[in-house]
């Protein structure tokens, strides 16, 4: 297939962690390792709260760990300190983490077909774009966001800026919080390798296991169609 959208078109929104790469685990074990110190229960709901909040910052999730777990106050202080444990904590994993599987040919697919790719994250965007860079795919993407922007209004952003319908987008995300994000701004949402895919289907979101399970001609028509209409 070599028909291609023009390049001002079509848009492909991606999360990152446990869409680009398999780094939920990751995350999760560095915030467990954070609060250790106090005990199982602790551990136990720091780790169910950050799975039921991909899609939120590490610092709201310190924030709610802090005042809501522990009773405590949370400074501008204990923001940088578990800020800095924390990086220790995931950047060797980060750089070893596997690709979610089919990724990285998406990604070199939507190149070839001119399509706009964006990563929108709750990952700090110094962060992303190190970790991209190290793990060569930072090309791939026209702009990287991560925080302090919020993914729909990032999203909102370039749709403005490109002239582009949001039926002309596509969201690949792994969180509710993803979904709420997508449809606010009305572009198209496909779960990857979500944690809980019975949350998509019961909101009646396409749900894959992974991006070798994505239909891409399906996909080029559907923005074709939009482009067209």
């Amino acid at each position: 297939m070599t028909d291609k959208i023009q390049s001002s078109e079509a848009v492909l929104f991606f999360d990152f962690d446990g869409v680009i790469l398999d780094s939920v685990h990751v995350k999760t074990d560095a915030f467990v390792k954070i609060y250790a110190e106090h005990g199982p229960n602790i551990m136990a709901k720091v780790r169910e709260y950050h799975l039921d909040n991909l899609g939120i910052s590490r610092y709201d999730k310190f924030r709610y760990y802090n005042e809501v777990l522990l009773g405590r106050e949370f400074t501008d202080q204990d923001s940088i300190s578990l800020d800095y444990k924390f990086n220790l904590l995931i950047t060797e994993g980060l750089l070893k983490a596997r690709f979610v599987p089919g990724v990285y040919e998406i990604l070199k697919w939507a190149c070839h077909m001119r399509l706009h790719t964006y990563i929108v994250s709750a990952a700090p965007k110094v962060e992303l774009l190190e970790i991209c860079e190290k793990r060569g795919i930072k090309s791939f993407f026209t702009e990287i966001y991560g925080i302090p922007d919020k993914k729909a209004d990032v999203m909102a952003q370039v749709i403005v800026n490109r002239g582009i319908s949001p039926k002309q987008c596509v969201m690949f995300g792994d969180s509710c919080n993803d979904l709420q994000a997508a449809r606010k701004i009305g572009v198209y949402f496909v779960g990857i390798n979500a944690i809980d895919r019975k949350f998509f289907i019961k909101q009646g979101a396409s749900c894959l296991q992974n991006f070798n399970e994505l239909d891409r001609y399906s996909l080029l028509t559907l923005l074709k169609k939009e482009k067209s209409m």
